[in-house]
């Protein structure tokens, strides 16, 4: 038994279709063939193998299927819907019942065979005799991921190592996706930043601000104010010790993006971003002959995710 490591896409209206749905070859490493095909219904997908071994199958598919998920975003292109949803894909079994449970306590839902039949678009390992032909003995159903197309799709690299693909990249990925499809400004501007909080790590401002609040939270203290309005305010004042969600951003910022994309500074990009979401979330009207740099956000927010998830597999965690 062989296994074909397999990552799919669906593409948008408007794609120039390349005839007769034939499978392109990339290239070949460590007797592993890599191919790729652009079908009519504009399904893009990449195949690889012959494996010996399914969990090798597993470990490819789901390098080249976060590879391509990762590419697709930080090109020019309008997505409209993730193929990993859930991280347990939808499946079906032909001929008997399945032990949905136990699928879901193993990674066993990502295998398939002629009796149980996956969905196309995301990660997948099928199983085979001999042979590439097999593949197109599979009847597939399930979700799919939408892009317009705007470059050249052959991906050479999509063998490459970008990050692990798991349920937290995921999710990531999968808000990233939301963030791009969103057709409101103010609220794709609203979900960049909000990923950026979700990742930033809490911390103080320096000693000399905290001396100075200190400072006032004393004159706070021998006030005349009644002891509920001290309270109060000094609760308030103390939180002034902590960096803010903005701050916190910049530190993630400095930690995993570049220092400028395209002709902006990405504190530049994030300052703009953060006052597209205030006036959204305060109802007030955008101004958009001035958002030029929250264009980039989406791309500094990809490096972020690639800093961070990185970071992650790193042996020290």
């Amino acid at each position: 038994m062989k296994y074909i490591a397999h990552a799919g896409v669906k593409l948008k209206d408007g794609v120039t279709d390349f005839a007769n749905y034939e499978w392109n070859y990339i290239k070949t490493i460590d007797g592993i063939e890599y191919r790729w095909r652009l079908g009519k219904d504009r399904t893009y997908e990449v195949v690889a193998g012959l494996f010996d071994d399914k969990s090798d199958a597993l470990i490819s598919a789901k390098t080249m299927y976060i590879t391509l998920l990762y590419s697709l975003l930080k090109g020019r292109f309008s997505l409209a819907n993730a193929g990993c949803s859930t991280y347990e894909p939808r499946f079906f079994d032909k001929e008997r019942d399945v032990d949905y449970d136990s699928f879901q306590r193993t990674e066993s839902f990502f295998f398939w065979n002629k009796h149980l039949s996956g969905g196309r678009y995301g990660p997948g390992v099928y199983e085979v005799e001999d042979s590439f032909d097999e593949f197109e003995e599979y009847k597939f159903f399930g979700f799919k991921l939408s892009v317009s197309y705007d470059s050249d799709l052959t991906f050479d690299n999509v063998d490459e190592y970008v990050f692990i693909y798991n349920r937290k990249a995921q999710e990531l990925m999968n808000s990233i996706v939301v963030a791009d499809t969103e057709m409101d400004y103010g609220m794709k501007m609203t979900i960049y930043c909000s990923i950026l909080e979700h990742l930033s790590e809490d911390g103080k401002k320096s000693e000399a601000v905290q001396y100075e609040i200190d400072k006032i939270v004393k004159l706070v203290k021998e006030s005349d104010l009644l002891a509920s309005e001290k309270d109060q305010l000094i609760n308030y004042l103390n939180l002034g010790k902590d960096l803010s969600a903005n701050q916190k951003c910049r530190k993630l910022i400095e930690k995993y993006a570049a220092p400028q994309y395209g002709q902006f500074l990405s504190t530049k990009i994030l300052s703009e971003a953060y006052s597209i979401r205030s006036a959204f979330s305060h109802g007030n009207s955008i101004d958009y002959d001035r958002i030029d740099a929250s264009h980039y956000m989406k791309y500094m927010v990809l490096d972020v995710v690639k800093g961070y998830m990185r970071e992650l597999e790193s042996p020290k965690n």
